[in-house]
């Protein structure tokens, strides 16, 4: 009777390899910098300068207030404190020659003090002026919205010829700069996730493309509703064309 042979034994060396658990997450294209903007005073829009989609540079004009009325109460100032800029200069030129011929006509201790006094008074006089004048140029600055920052014009809520209030929103102001992606990532894995977890980044609005991206902030604030938390992460290259609300997902 033949012997039935055994079966075949293989041995290879053990090896250890780090394991990798991928995890699929869907995100959204975020700016860091959305503002409503409004004025700070009242008054109806002369002019609207801008529309939806309109793309500004830091310190553009949004819109203009009517600002008559501001404007003649500085021209006012500025007459008034040209005014007494000249009472100044007139009152310093006579002391000086008070000082200088008061010996010789006569003139007392007391009137040369009565022309100093009268030299404090309009410097005082002056720099009240000034900062009325001041004042009045502020105001009237006040009557004019400018962007703060770079972006687009996202919304815009008024027209020319609206009477519009300090706190009303006019209009949304988004930067296109330093865009980033927020990813809901489910809670379990949140004990395994750190800045240096690879990640790799497509656009549903690129097809076809992925992106190396990394973490930036894991925000461990649990969403009772969803059991997640925020990952906001940036693609490395910042050449990748974005805009705020793209779809993006882990792959």
């Amino acid at each position: 009777m033949a012997q039935q042979a055994g079966p075949i034994v293989l041995v290879s060396p053990a090896e250890q390899v780090t394991l990798f658990e991928e995890v699929p997450l869907t995100g959204t294209v975020i700016s860091p910098r959305i503002a409503e903007l409004s004025t700070e005073v009242s008054g109806i829009i002369d002019t609207m300068k801008v529309s939806i989609g309109d793309r500004l540079r830091a310190g553009d004009e949004i819109l203009h207030l009517n600002s008559e009325l501001e404007s003649l109460t500085l021209a006012a100032a500025s007459a008034n404190t040209e005014r007494t800029e000249w009472e100044l200069k007139d009152a310093k030129r006579r002391l000086k020659d008070a000082r200088a011929l008061g010996k010789v006509q006569g003139l007392s201790a007391s009137e040369v003090e009565s022309l100093a006094a009268e030299v404090r008074i309009d410097g005082a006089e002056l720099a009240r002026s000034r900062a009325q004048e001041a004042r009045e140029a502020a105001r009237l600055e006040r009557h004019r919205l400018k962007a703060p920052f770079a972006g687009i014009i996202s919304r815009k809520l008024v027209e020319q010829g609206e009477w519009i209030v300090p706190g009303q929103v006019v209009v949304e102001l988004v930067t296109l700069e330093g865009l980033r992606i927020d990813f809901q990532a489910p809670q379990s894995v949140y004990p395994k996730l750190d800045k240096n977890s690879s990640l790799r980044i497509q656009l549903n609005a690129v097809p076809g493309e992925k992106f190396d991206g990394r973490i930036e902030a894991i925000i461990p604030v649990t969403d009772p509703v969803s059991r997640t938390f925020l990952v906001r992460a940036a693609i490395a290259d910042t050449r990748v064309k974005m805009l705020p609300g793209m779809s993006a997902r882990n792959v």
